[in-house]
């Protein structure tokens, strides 16, 4: 029997390439640290979609609270700095945006989001001064 910790580099990624990416990052980072360089590259942390996948507009696609909780304590701080997109469900935005100073982020797309949700969001500061430079977000999607 193969076990992946033995399986060459190129490997592992041909067998991720093949996960989601939200996968990847919930199973296989801190498993060790060759893992931990190869989650690291760009490929898995460029864009990061916080939903359900296949999620319908209209449905909650909000990802479980211990999914939520896994990323927002442990995988968001280690790799907040390098992540340029985030896709989130409106109803857990507030906890990922604490999760983590996103100095690179230049596209958000907020999923679910209320007419409510959206004053509070874009007339005050309270989610927006979460992200250290708000500037430099060039596109925002809502859906």
């Amino acid at each position: 029997m193969v076990n992946i910790m033995n399986l060459l580099d190129e490997i592992i990624l041909i067998i991720w390439n093949k996960l989601n990416k939200i996968d990847v990052l919930y199973s296989f980072l801190n498993v060790s640290k060759r893992f931990d360089k190869l989650i690291r590259d760009k490929i898995y942390t460029h864009s990061i979609e916080l939903i359900k996948t296949n999620c319908e507009e209209k449905d909650n696609c909000s990802l479980s609270d211990q999914i939520l909780d896994r990323f927002c304590l442990d995988t968001l701080p280690q790799i907040n700095s390098i992540v340029e997109e985030l896709i989130l469900e409106s109803r857990s935005m507030e906890r990922i945006f604490y999760a983590g100073d996103y100095t690179r982020l230049c596209k958000l797309t907020l999923i679910n989001l209320t007419q409510e949700l959206a004053r509070r969001v874009f007339a005050g500061t309270k989610y927006l001064s979460l992200i250290s430079n708000i500037l430099q977000i060039k596109h925002i999607f809502i859906l």
